[in-house]
């Protein structure tokens, strides 16, 4: 009896023994999974650490080192040229803007041919860095001489020759405009509205770049002259006449056409007790809107813009890059205050380019650029290519869209409208008839890489103006036809491509074709629905017939739209490249025609 008690008692002993030790190792094991979750979250922190930090050092390199590089704050761009010498400034034509003179003692002076010429535009290289010196910094402390030329140059300790810089500037445009501004204060600004190449930049007072160092704390403290400011980017003056383009434009945004306007100008206008006159108080008796915008009307323009509105001119400014950023390296920022709450007397002096409105030369350069190049505003830049020692090609700087204004514009009809620009449409203004085209949109392939495999390129989808919200959005491309005659004869649209798309130098792209795809017609009116051509391809020389009203149809407005929506319309018109096909860093263009003709078809 008593050896089993003690049994019972050994076994309880060691059941209890038993348990302790299991509940011991489950805490034990809770703990360990608590201990490698925390190991496990610190572990995969350190990672996405790491990670990140991978992912900003190649950012850093391929997209933002040179902008770091070529900053004047950057000291340590010294260290480039203890092994590279600063390369030349060219421009177009060939003529050196900025060299490095090397004497027998390895002493480097920079230099400028054309002295206070280019003073601004091309900028300095001492005291900081200034104009295409620092834009251009990377690039001119760059050297892609041949390997083995650097390889012979580090062994004897020679420093390698920088890469030139080829900029768009040319000499006699420059000189021009130089001249013209003689001694007076102000800027002048020459773009090239197709590829925004800037041609002549000229600021004054200026300053001889030659003589930088010697004469910099004078330059510096002299506040009446300011002779370092680059009035064409930096300077900020009240519009005056040229701000019309803007208040014409909001006008044409507003009313859909130009043709409606109709004033009567007596020399001056007087509206909540303010009175503007015209210049000289001219008084220029009864006009439409062309006669007030040839003669900068002021009273018209004051009268056009009162019935505008300040939000509305706000808005049209501010897609004119008003109140925004503007696509230069160095600039000042244009000024618009006009809203709604804004009063009648200060939309008046607004309208005519008064006001509290500031502008600089280059904003409003490039404002009138995108009106002459069909609403498409292009990047500005200042060079065109940089090349090596040789003068081999380094890298070739192509031309980039910066925004697309809307413009619609009447068409003479019964024969044939001609376009031209790289798949833009510009148009003749002719008084509209019964049968006309309303509007045609811009097709615009953009810039695109050069590749050696066959490639299609999708045109840019139409942007128009919400009118209830008055946002910018993008659909599909289109063209739209209004007849009215009540003829009930019909009527044909046909699309010619009159030649191959080609460069400024008649090299062409060969094999290109461009197709339309996904084509319906659509109408508001209950006239029966024009034959359309769903899809075809354009070939040059070639013509297609895109849409057909047949006798007793075809009254009234109807549209051709390439995709019935955003996202089908930006695949429906597309250019294919071969790519065998020989490809250079230029702007390839063609011309159009769009033929509408009245039937019978002949």
């Amino acid at each position: 009896m008593r050896m089993k008690k003690l049994r019972d008692y050994e076994n309880r002993q060691y059941e209890e023994q038993e348990k302790d030790l299991r509940q011991k190792e489950q805490k034990s094991v809770r703990k360990k999974r608590k201990r490698n979750r925390e190991y496990t979250f610190v572990s995969w922190f350190f990672i996405l650490i790491f990670l990140s930090l991978i992912g900003y050092v190649v950012y850093f390199n391929v997209a933002v080192s040179e902008e770091f590089i070529n900053s004047p704050y950057n000291t340590r761009q010294d260290t480039f040229s203890d092994r590279v010498i600063r390369g030349n400034i060219q421009s177009s034509d060939g003529e050196i803007l900025a060299t490095t003179n090397v004497y027998d003692d390895g002493t480097e002076v920079r230099s400028y041919p054309y002295a206070n010429m280019f003073a601004h535009v091309v900028g300095y290289d001492s005291n900081g860095k200034s104009g295409l010196e620092s834009e251009a910094n990377f690039q001119l402390l760059s050297s892609h001489e041949f390997f083995l030329d650097q390889m012979k140059n580090e062994f004897l300790g020679r420093k390698n020759m920088g890469d030139t810089v080829i900029s768009s500037l040319s000499v006699n445009l420059q000189s021009a405009a130089y001249n013209a501004l003689g001694d007076r204060r102000g800027a002048v600004m020459v773009m090239e509205p197709s590829t925004g190449r800037i041609l002549a930049m000229v600021s004054k007072p200026d300053f001889d770049p030659n003589y930088l160092a010697d004469n910099w704390d004078y330059l510096v403290n002299d506040e009446t002259n300011s002779s370092l400011l680059n009035r064409a980017t930096n300077g900020a003056y009240p519009p005056g006449s040229t701000f019309k383009i803007v208040t014409a434009l909001d006008y044409f945004r507003k009313n859909g056409s130009l043709e409606g306007y109709s004033y009567l100008c007596e020399g001056s206008i007087t509206m909540e007790e303010h009175t503007i006159n015209c210049y000289n108080g001219t008084v220029h008796g009864q006009e439409d809107f062309y006669s007030a915008f040839a003669n900068s009307c002021n009273c018209a323009f004051a009268d056009m813009g009162t019935d505008l509105g300040g939000s509305s001119l706000k808005d049209t400014a501010e897609d004119l890059l008003f109140n925004s950023k503007l696509p230069f390296t160095s600039y000042k920022t244009s000024s618009f205050t006009l809203d709604k709450k804004s009063g009648i007397p200060l939309i008046m002096q607004t309208s005519i380019g008064q006001g509290n409105t500031l502008v600089s030369p280059a904003h409003m350069a490039l404002i009138t650029s995108a009106i002459a190049n069909g609403g498409v505003l292009m990047k500005p830049t200042l060079i065109d290519e940089v090349v090596n020692k040789t003068g081999e090609s380094v890298k070739k700087i192509l031309w980039i869209v910066c925004l697309c204004l809307v413009f619609a514009y009447s068409l003479e009809v019964n024969g044939q409208t001609t376009s031209k620009g790289d798949i833009r449409f510009f148009y003749t203004k002719n008084q509209p008839r019964k049968l006309q085209i309303d509007y045609v949109s811009e097709f615009y392939f953009g810039q695109q890489s050069i590749q050696t495999i066959d490639k299609e390129y999708f045109a840019f989808l139409q942007p128009f103006r919400v009118k209830a919200t008055g946002k910018l959005e993008k659909g599909p491309n289109f063209i739209q036809i209004t007849d009215n005659r009540q003829t009930y004869t019909g009527w044909n649209l046909e699309l010619k491509q009159e030649n191959q798309f080609s460069d400024s130098e008649g090299r062409i792209l060969d094999g290109a074709s461009i197709s339309f795809e996904h084509g319906r017609a659509v109408t508001n009116s209950t006239s029966e629905l024009p034959d359309g051509k769903e899809r075809f391809v354009l070939f040059p020389n070639e013509s297609v017939n895109v849409m057909q009203a047949k006798e007793g149809t075809g009254e009234g407005s109807f549209q051709f739209v390439w995709g019935k929506d955003a996202e089908e319309g930006e695949k429906s018109i597309y250019l294919s490249v071969p790519g065998r096909t020989i490809k250079y860093g230029t702007n390839y263009t063609t011309n159009f025609q769009w033929i509408l003709v009245s039937a019978p078809w002949q």
